[in-house]
């Protein structure tokens, strides 16, 4: 069973637009890449999870596709129309495209365990780390491996 690991920083930018704001990153140990959720007022844990299991698992979230709690219609680049389905997974989207192979897109913004349902549901085990070394202990790896 292969277990992927990723780990979350916080910090506070000091960009000249956005000094101040929380950020959030996650960062692939397998690749490198990092994920990143600036600003606040919604769960950025959530959001940059969401784009890691997006980009590492797209052919298994297509596998369910039809499970999305809505549908985005392209032309191209145009967009045709959104249609809400009652009852799918909460925060995926499936985009269909005329020119390009269907896509699901996830809105970590709806919080973390909405993800983490979603991954329950193609066959994902997630496993959260906490950094007790801190006076408030955070999350700061998640492990995720195939059932």
């Amino acid at each position: 069973m292969e277990t992927k690991k990723a780990i979350l920083k916080w910090s506070i930018s000091r960009a000249r637009d956005t000094y101040g704001y929380n950020v959030v990153t996650l960062i692939d140990c397998d690749t490198g890449k990092k994920y990143r959720a600036c600003g606040g007022g919604y769960d950025m844990t959530g959001t940059v999870f969401a784009d890691w299991i997006e980009d590492v698992y797209q052919n298994e979230l297509r596998s369910i596709s039809d499970l999305a709690q809505s549908m985005a219609f392209y032309d191209g680049k145009d967009f045709i129309g959104r249609e809400h389905l009652h009852g799918g997974l909460y925060g995926m989207t499936t985009i269909r495209n005329t020119q390009a192979p269907d896509k699901v897109s996830l809105d970590g913004a709806c919080g973390l365990d909405c993800i983490i349902g979603t991954c329950n549901a193609i066959g994902l085990s997630i496993q959260k780390t906490y950094d007790r070394s801190k006076r408030n202990p955070s999350l700061y790896a998640f492990y995720v491996s195939k059932i």
